[in-house]
């Protein structure tokens, strides 16, 4: 089992214990303070951890110690951000980096580097840099929830449509601010926001505040 807090990161060996929990550390090829915001297990059984000052972690299992990518700033093809706040990978495998600030960070994982997805005030890309939770919508395409609406992106082009709140409009958002985000077997889309959860179904435009 692995334990992220805002104290570090930890693995626990739950059948044995409080004698199998160990923190992680230098040796281990992580800060042993970071402050772990989200954790996320791949189908390789890689174990990634995003982090709130140090970037993103990914656990090298036969070096049995971390990598770590951080931004710098000298370079445009490294993460956008060191604040991540979502870790998604989709069906084709690719890893999808969500940040406090600087938006999304495509993993290119043969090469080490990243592509940055950013705000553009008048151009139909995302609407927000802080991407808190990220989903596929089953057909190639990713929902972002952000804190300003719902963003279903497409990465064939780059842009992105947006649903927002409609005070008028009880058919539509119940806030702008979301903070977690979850597809199920219909493809409805489950969105939690500050004020409600809401569901929403693409196939009928839908949404239901609850």
């Amino acid at each position: 089992l692995w334990i992220g807090s805002l104290a570090g990161l930890e693995t626990w060996k739950v059948a044995a214990g409080d004698a199998g929990r160990r923190r992680l550390g230098a040796a281990e090829g992580i800060n042993p303070g970071a402050h772990v915001t989200v954790l996320f297990q791949d189908a390789d059984t890689t174990v990634w951890a995003g982090t709130h000052d140090d970037g993103l972690y990914r656990w090298m299992p036969q070096q049995r110690r971390f990598a770590n990518h951080r931004n710098q700033p000298s370079d445009s093809h490294s993460l956008a951000d060191n604040f991540v706040s979502s870790i998604y990978r989709d069906r084709v495998g690719t890893f999808w980096i969500g940040t406090w600030y600087a938006g999304v960070s495509r993993v290119d994982l043969g090469s080490g580097g990243f592509t940055r997805i950013v705000k553009v005030d008048g151009a139909a890309f995302i609407s927000d840099n802080k991407v808190r939770a990220i989903v596929d919508d089953g057909a190639g395409k990713l929902w972002l929830a952000t804190n300003e609406g719902l963003n279903r992106y497409d990465p064939l082009t780059g842009a992105a449509s947006v649903q927002r709140r409609q005070p008028a409009n009880p058919n539509s958002l119940a806030d702008d601010s979301l903070n977690a985000i979850a597809r199920d077997r219909r493809g409805v889309v489950w969105i939690g926001g500050r004020s409600a959860v809401t569901s929403y179904d693409p196939a009928s435009g839908r949404f239901t505040n609850r």
